[in-house]
Parts: structure tokens; sequence; C-alpha cells
């Protein structure tokens, strides 16, 4: 994980957008069933693989150590290149989304071994 964290300063937020879906709202905690289900229904878009970045780096001034976690996150693309997320959330903000470099199966294949919650120590 450290191309991650090499990666983690090109990480930008993306707008969470209220959205409906015919087969039903999107739901939290489910991003990359809500990006593929609106995506089916949403022709020109598509659905971007990649990571919320999280830096835990400033716990070092309390005595914790420092950290980034990168959760696996899917966003939607629109045919423009802007970025949304449809995902609500009750974080209490936006956190930073790195794109997955590399196919998507690689992708599928980090969250089927388990790895949605990845920490690389600094």
């Amino acid at each position: 994980m450290k191309s991650l964290y090499d990666r983690q300063q090109t990480a930008v937020v993306v707008p969470y957008e209220l959205t409906s879906i015919k087969s039903g709202n999107p739901r939290e905690h489910e991003c990359h069933n809500n990006a593929d289900r609106y995506v089916l229904e949403n022709p020109g878009c598509k659905s971007i693989r990649g990571w919320l970045v999280f830096d835990y780096t400033m716990g070092a001034l309390i005595g914790w150590r420092p950290f980034f976690r990168f959760t696996a996150h899917s966003v939607v693309e629109r045919a423009d290149g802007r970025l949304f997320d449809p995902t609500p959330s009750k974080a209490s903000q936006r956190y930073p989304f790195l794109r997955h470099e590399g196919p998507e199966s690689e992708f599928e294949a980090i969250v089927a071994a388990g790895y949605t919650n990845v920490e690389y120590p600094v």
C-alpha cells in the first residue's frame, strides 16, 4: 500500500450529491453498489474505484502512532469528467478520494481479499 501513500496528496474531495435510483435510493456503506446502480440507469456515467484517505498523523502530537488509512470506495464520473459521490454518509466531513490505478479487476481482487481498510504507518 506504499503506492497509495506515495499518491495520497493527489486525492480530491468528491462532493456528495443527493440522487435517486429507480432500483432504490443509495444507502450508507454500500458505495460500490450505489455507484454501479446509478451508472446502469445513467448512460455516459461510469463507476470509479478508489480509496478514501484518512490522515491520522496529527495523533503523534499526543503520543499516538501516526498513520494513514485507505478505505475502499466508489464514486461516479459523469461524461464531462466531473466526479460525485452518491453514497450518503453521517461522517463529520467528506474525505479525499484517491483513484485506483490499474484495472478494475485488480481493485475487486483487493477488496475480495479483505483489504477494504488498509493502514500505512508513517
